[in-house]
C-alpha cells in the first residue's frame, strides 16, 4: 500500500486551526560555512599551516512555510464588534516577535514559527485568495497523521452518507448532521479609497472606482544568537536545539497595490495630492477593503461582513496603460509603515 499522503487527506495546520490550503511548501536548510583555521606555521614553505577544510554550523536550522488558501469565516474573530484576522495572522504594531505558533503539514509538525508576511488579492464577486509566509526555526519532526475535520453531510453509525444531502432528510433517516469547515465559495469584495475622509468615488473631479486590490502586510525580524552557539553540547543530543538567544520585530509595513479607472492627480513629492485651486490637498491616503460572505448562511437576508482592512499612508508609485481594444486603467501603491 503506498505511503504516499494525497493532497485531499494532507491536513495543513496553524495554531490549531485548519487552512483551506489550495497549496502548500515548507523548506529547512542548515547554516553551513567552509571552516579554514591557521593551525601553526611551516619551515618548509614559510607560511601558515591551516587545518584540513570541513563545513560547520553558524546558526541553526531554519526555514520557510509557504501557504496558499482561500479565507473563510473560521479564521476571523470578532473583537470590539468587528472581525479581524488575528485568528491566525498577528500582524500588528504590538505583536510580539517570538516565534510561538506551531503547525502541520500531514506527518510532519513544525516548530517556533513567525509569520514573515499575509497577502490577499480581491476583485468583486470574485473568490479571495490570499497566502501567508512563515519562518521556521528548529527541526521538523514526523508525526502520526491527524485526520481531517468531518465533512458536512448526515451521518449513519458514524459514516459520512453520500446519498443523503438535506439535514430534513438527515434527520427522517436517522442520521446525525454534521457541519465541516465551510470554506468560502465565493467572496464579494469591495473597496474605497478617501482622502481627508471624503470618498474619492463620489468626488466628480476624481472618481476613482476600484477594478482589483493586492493587500499585503510585512514583518521583519532580526535574530541574534549567542557566541559560539554552533558549539554547545545540546546540538549533540537535541535536533534543531540551536535557537536564536534574542528576537526583535524590527519593521511591520503594508503595501496596498490598487488598479483603477484612474490614478492619483497633482501628486507630489511626499506622495500626497498636492493643493490647487479647485481640489483639496491630503496628507494621508486611506484604502479601505471589505470582504463579504457571497453565500448568506443565515436566515438573513445581508451577507456577513467577514473582515475589513485598511491602509492609511502615501503613494509610492502609479502608472497608466491603454492597448487596443480596451479602457485606459490605472494602478498605484498605497504604503503605510506601522512600526
Amino acid at each position: 500500500m503506498s505511503s504516499f499522503t494525497s493532497f485531499r487527506n494532507c491536513l495543513v495546520e496553524l495554531g490549531g486551526t485548519q487552512i483551506y490550503a489550495t497549496s502548500a511548501s515548507l523548506s529547512m536548510e542548515t547554516a553551513l560555512q567552509r571552516d579554514v583555521r591557521i593551525e601553526g606555521y611551516s619551515l618548509e614553505t614559510a607560511g601558515a599551516k591551516i587545518n584540513s577544510p570541513r563545513l560547520v554550523p553558524t546558526s541553526g536550522v531554519n526555514g520557510t512555510l509557504q501557504i496558499d488558501f482561500l479565507i473563510c469565516d473560521e479564521q476571523f474573530n470578532v473583537i470590539n464588534g468587528e472581525n479581524n484576522i488575528n485568528k491566525i495572522f498577528d500582524l500588528s504594531p504590538g505583536m510580539s516577535p517570538e516565534l510561538a505558533k506551531v503547525g502541520r503539514i500531514g506527518r510532519y509538525r513544525f516548530f517556533n514559527a513567525g509569520i514573515k508576511s499575509f497577502s490577499f488579492e480581491m476583485q468583486p464577486f470574485s473568490l479571495i485568495k490570499a497566502s501567508a509566509e512563515y519562518e521556521i526555526f528548529g527541526s521538523v519532526v514526523e508525526v502520526p497523521e491527524k485526520p481531517l475535520p468531518v465533512k458536512s453531510g448526515c451521518y449513519i453509525d458514524g459514516k459520512l452518507d453520500p446519498e443523503i444531502t438535506t439535514q430534513k432528510k438527515c434527520s427522517t433517516e436517522g442520521g446525525t448532521w454534521k457541519y465541516g469547515i465551510n470554506p468560502a465559495e465565493g467572496l464579494k469584495s469591495f473597496g474605497t479609497v478617501h482622502a481627508n475622509g471624503i470618498n474619492l468615488a463620489t468626488r466628480e473631479e476624481y472618481d476613482i472606482q476600484l477594478t482589483s486590490a493586492r493587500y499585503s502586510i510585512t514583518a521583519k525580524r532580526d535574530y541574534n544568537y549567542t557566541i559560539r552557539a554552533n558549539e554547545h553540547p545540546a546540538a549533540v543530543f537535541m535536533p534543531g536545539a540551536m535557537m536564536p538567544y534574542r528576537v526583535c520585530l524590527s519593521s511591520l509595513e503594508v503595501n496596498c497595490e490598487i488598479s483603477s479607472n484612474k490614478i492619483m492627480p497633482n501628486l507630489n513629492e511626499r506622495g500626497n495630492i498636492q493643493a490647487s485651486l479647485e481640489s483639496l490637498s491630503t496628507r494621508e491616503i486611506e484604502v479601505q477593503l471589505n470582504l463579504f460572505e457571497a453565500r448568506n448562511f443565515s436566515d438573513n437576508e445581508t451577507s456577513n461582513n467577514l473582515a475589513n482592512f485598511s491602509c492609511v499612508g502615501h503613494v509610492t508609485n502609479q502608472n497608466l496603460r491603454v492597448s487596443d481594444g480596451s479602457y485606459l486603467q490605472g494602478s498605484f501603491n498605497v504604503m503605510q509603515v506601522l512600526k
